[in-house]
């Protein structure tokens, strides 16, 4: 097989796994959000609703359509870096621009559609006990979505994820930052907003094999902007409990349990 033959083939086995990245976190569960600890794995009590410019329920559900898989975010990307890592098979070392395109399976919520350009690239090192792969995406995406209960969106993303990948080792660890912006029309309000979101992560553990995260951190900051310019901004840390459970924590002292 030719060069120009094997990245032919590289491009259409990327594109693949990249397209089912979605759906393999199950996109037909929405997310539950709870002030308790998840104790009995069956929900909990609704989330706390503050107002006078702290934040809201409706924080809450951006900052999590902006991280969970259902709504494409960040966490669709990391299952997207494990698919591609678990299906395609590299030279020593590699440059690629591919584009992906993904959208949800009919009649399941949540409604979306994304489209994504991605450059990446990998370093081979030997050590005497391990082979290390060093993964870097680079990646500008675009989409929209309708969860049916708190918004219709339109979004743009970019993200740059390192990966180490120890042949040897069941888990990969990402480092990660990814900023999306979008518009959204709040579907139980006239007016739309608009909000900067952004996540970084340092040394999240996710599964090899499955994309899924087994533990670790990442900031979060969001700058918020109301239909009448009205402005505000916060800060909090998600910490990834396994099990597809987290935790958010907002810098004004609320504390959510989430899982997906």
């Amino acid at each position: 097989m030719n060069r120009k033959e094997f990245w032919y083939l590289f491009t259409i086995v990327f594109a693949t796994a990249i397209l089912s990245a979605c759906s393999k976190e199950n996109p037909s569960k929405q997310s539950v959000v709870t002030t308790k600890p998840d104790t009995t794995n069956s929900g909990g009590n609704k989330p706390d609703t503050i107002y006078d410019g702290k934040p809201t329920n409706d924080t809450v559900n951006i900052i999590l359509n902006g991280l969970l898989p259902a709504t494409c975010g960040m966490l669709a990307q990391v299952n997207s870096g494990v698919n591609a890592r678990n299906t395609a098979t590299f030279p020593g070392t590699g440059v690629k621009d591919s584009t992906v395109v993904e959208a949800s399976v009919q009649n399941i919520l949540p409604i979306f559609s994304y489209t994504s350009n991605w450059e990446y690239s990998f370093v081979r090192v030997n050590t005497p006990t391990n082979t290390v792969l060093t993964w870097t995406y680079n990646f500008v995406g675009a989409g929209n979505y309708d969860d049916n209960v708190s918004y219709s969106s339109s979004f743009i993303d970019t993200g740059k994820f390192t990966i180490t990948d120890g042949i040897y080792i069941d888990t990969l660890i990402f480092n990660i930052k990814y900023n999306r912006s979008e518009k959204l029309a709040p579907l139980s309000k006239a007016s739309t907003l608009s909000d900067q979101l952004g996540f970084q992560t340092s040394n999240l553990v996710v599964n090899k094999q499955t994309g899924e995260v087994i533990s670790g951190t990442c900031s979060v900051n969001l700058a918020l902007t109301s239909g009448q310019s009205q402005t505000f901004s916060l800060s909090g840390s998600v910490t990834f409990q396994g099990n597809r459970k987290g935790v958010l924590v907002l810098n004004k002292g609320a504390t959510y349990y989430f899982k997906w």
